[in-house]
């Protein structure tokens, strides 16, 4: 199968790199409207390279397309892939609105392909293991989520509410999702905070949840941290007589070469271990993902369900209404 890439920036290196691994698909092609980036992109990884999205799908035909897009993007191009006849694994968040998530639903369903969300954390080594441990001892009492950052580029699109949603849609969104992944989507949002920045976004975000099963969680997201700070992930699972601790802390931000601290321990049977770390855990979380959306695609069963990822958006969307309604 040949796959094409939409977008050459910091992200699309990651997909790259999983195409390339991948089984019996071939990276055909990237795009990007910064000629620079689409060539220095496309040398690496020995494909043709395009400034026009239209272009290339009309002219390689991919059967499989990364949308590495700006997120205010991605209905327009996943609509246009799937118009193209291309199976699409859109970079999260889905979109900003429900709107453009039912409109990207519709499209998917017209043309009969499979639309797949970039969640890279349902594919993220340790947290897969935390799922695992989850699994096998139940429903938790609590879990108290973290990711935080700083944002170095104040300009940069993710932080305006209408290019890419701030902290709400750029890093809540990845625990949210594996938390409603694990014990379901219709969770009971019991309190929001937060605060906005420049762009109009939300920079710091948190919320209390409670789940069907019994489950309470607190998940916080920040890309106002000062200057220095670290970049940092953080999850703890709380039960009775167990715990979970894992914490991911680089020295500026998520890389392709970045070095990072990380400590993952299990409380258990009145003592404490060390589960396993993956050394590669982030390209690996990425070849993992791509894999699992070859196989959808080989298979016609999405590893990630879309109507899934758009459940998840609607709790996104309730949180960002109850924190614009609290502010007045």
């Amino acid at each position: 199968m040949k796959a094409a890439i939409l977008g050459a920036g910091f992200i699309a290196e990651f997909h790259a790199q999983g195409y390339l691994h991948a089984q019996g698909v071939e990276l055909c092609a990237v795009c990007d409207t910064d000629e620079g980036k689409a060539r220095a992109l496309a040398a690496r990884y020995g494909c043709a390279w395009y400034t026009d999205a239209g272009t290339l799908l009309e002219r390689e035909r991919p059967e499989l397309v990364s949308v590495c897009l700006p997120t205010y993007l991605h209905r327009e191009y996943t609509v246009m892939a799937l118009a193209c006849g291309a199976h699409v694994l859109c970079e999260k968040p889905l979109a900003l609105t429900l709107d453009d998530c039912e409109a990207i639903a519709v499209a998917a369903k017209q043309a009969q392909r499979i639309v797949m969300t970039g969640q890279v954390l349902r594919w993220w080594p340790e947290y897969t293991r935390i799922a695992a441990q989850i699994r096998r001892l139940g429903a938790p009492l609590y879990v108290r989520a973290q990711r935080l950052q700083h944002a170095s580029r104040p300009d940069a699109w993710h932080l305006k509410r209408e290019l890419g949603g701030g902290a709400l849609f750029d890093l809540f969104v990845h625990d949210m999702d594996f938390l409603l992944g694990l014990f379901g989507t219709d969770a009971e949002v019991v309190s929001v905070s937060g605060s906005r920045g420049g762009g109009g976004s939300w920079r710091r975000v948190s919320a209390a949840l409670r789940f069907k099963n019994g489950t309470s969680a607190f998940v916080e997201a920040s890309n106002q941290m000062p200057s220095g700070y670290p970049f940092t992930a953080a999850l703890h699972v709380q039960y009775p007589d167990a715990a979970i601790d894992y914490r991911f802390r680089t020295a500026v931000n998520i890389g392709l070469e970045a070095s990072a601290e990380t400590e993952f321990l299990l409380y258990d049977g009145g003592g404490v271990s060390a589960l396993p770390l993956d050394g590669d855990a982030q390209a690996r979380a990425f070849r993992d993902e791509i894999d699992a959306f070859v196989r959808s695609v080989r298979d016609g069963v999405p590893a990630l369900p879309l109507e899934e990822s758009i459940a998840v958006m609607r709790v996104i969307c309730q949180i960002e209404k109850r924190l614009e309604e609290q502010q007045g």
